[in-house]
This record gives structure tokens, sequence and C-alpha cells, in this order.
């Protein structure tokens, strides 16, 4: 019996720090501490993610009806190796938000390439009035995604189109040879 109080007490520490496994480290911009969610962590694309950014003052309580700016933007490095690699920065979307009474606003955005991207929630006009993160997007390498899947329709409708057809000749001649056989 103590065992299992042990073990129960055990798992009742541990089940709340993997509670918060999506989460970066909180970031401290100007009087803020800016904690950014987003699930899911490892994005294929195609697939929905939300991002979720929760504001506090330095007290711990939560800013409400703070307004901003969404920005996703695309990073691609260009270069050789051995060079300094060009940077190449492309916003790709923009959106208005504001906090709710909890202190939070988010964003549900669909990427359709792979890649890195940087999301930031920027409200005001200093450096230090915004916070982000970067999210690498990934193509599906497994066949039976649904992503997948739906981009080779095509071919599994053609596989069953030649299989009824195959089959209806196969059935055609079996039931003529079997129910009229020849005289």
């Amino acid at each position: 019996m103590k065992f299992f109080l042990i073990f129960a007490f055990l798992l009742l520490l541990i089940i709340p720090k993997t509670s918060f496994a999506h989460s970066d480290e909180p970031q401290i911009r100007g009087d803020y501490t800016v904690e950014i969610t987003q699930t899911p962590l490892s994005p294929l694309t195609g697939e929905d993610v939300d991002i979720v950014f929760t504001f506090e003052n330095e007290s711990g309580e939560p800013i409400k009806e703070l307004q901003g700016n969404f920005l996703i933007k695309k990073n691609e490095k260009q270069g050789f190796v051995g060079e300094k690699p060009k940077e190449k920065i492309e916003i790709i979307h923009t959106e208005k938000g504001y906090t709710d009474g909890a202190g939070s606003t988010g964003l549900r955005y669909k990427f359709k390439n792979e890649g890195f991207y940087d999301v930031e929630y920027v409200w005001g006009v200093q450096e230090d009035e915004g916070a982000g993160k970067q999210i690498q997007v990934r193509e599906p390498t497994s066949y039976f995604l649904l992503q997948e899947l739906i981009k080779r329709l095509w071919l599994f409708v053609g596989i069953a189109f030649v299989g009824i057809m195959i089959g209806g000749f196969m059935m055609f001649l079996f039931l003529t040879t079997t129910l009229h056989p020849k005289k």
C-alpha cells in the first residue's frame, strides 16, 4: 500500500510538468511575459497549426485587450558553401488580434510549403513590443497520411476503375460460358 501511495505521489509531481510540452520558454518583452504555444509541435504542409500567445504582467496577472498584429514571415537563406548566406524574408500573412480575458490570443494557419517560418505578434512600435517563434514545416514522408492520400486520390480511383472493368469482363466471360455452353 505504501508503494502505491509513493507511486501516486510521484505521478502527481511529474504530470503537471509534462502538460506544458508544446511551450517554449517564456519571453520577457518590456513589462510583459509572453508564453507561446504551438500545436502540432512538428507541423506538416497542409496541416492546420494553432499558435497561442499568452501575456502576463510582472505580477502574473493576464493582460486583457492588448491589440496587435500577427505576422507570418517565410525565411529563405540562399548561398553556397563557404559564403555568407543571403537571407530573404517575405511576409506571407498578416492578421489583427487582441487578447481575451485570460490574456491569450491565437492564430490558426495552414502552411502550404515546407521551410522555416517566423510567427510574430507585434503590439507596439518599439523594438521590444513584439514576440515570436520560428516554426519548421515539413513535407509528409508517409504515403498513408491524409494529405498524401488526397494528393494521390486519382491513383486509387484509377486502380479501382481498372479493377471493376477487369472484374466485370471476367464475370461476363464466366457467366456466358457456364450458363450458355456451346452446343
